[in-house]
């Protein structure tokens, strides 16, 4: 399985535990909710990079779009295994 890149992760990296429940009311009137599956996270990782690192991932994404990818948060050092929900996005600084 291919790892993501080992970009230095800013703090605005975060992960949010996510699980898909239904919520209804049942035809006796008392409230019920169903777990449609395990709890999941949805990691968005935030990185400073340069215009080489950014042309790198981009090559990364291309070549990996749909591959599950093991994944470290530095902050934690707990391993993930993801996919890409969407194109790498960007934000241009300058400095």
């Amino acid at each position: 399985m291919p790892t993501y890149p080992n970009y230095p992760q800013t703090s605005d990296t975060k992960v949010q535990l996510q699980r898909a429940m239904v919520q209804e009311e049942a035809t006796n009137g008392r409230f019920r909710a169903r777990v449609l599956g395990p709890v999941k996270a949805r990691i968005t990782a935030v990185h400073m990079l340069t215009r080489a690192d950014l042309a790198a991932l981009d090559a990364f994404y291309a070549a990996n779009a749909t591959a599950e990818l093991d994944f470290v948060l530095r902050e934690s050092g707990a391993a993930y295994t993801v996919v890409f929900s969407d194109v790498p996005q960007r934000e241009l600084r300058v400095s």
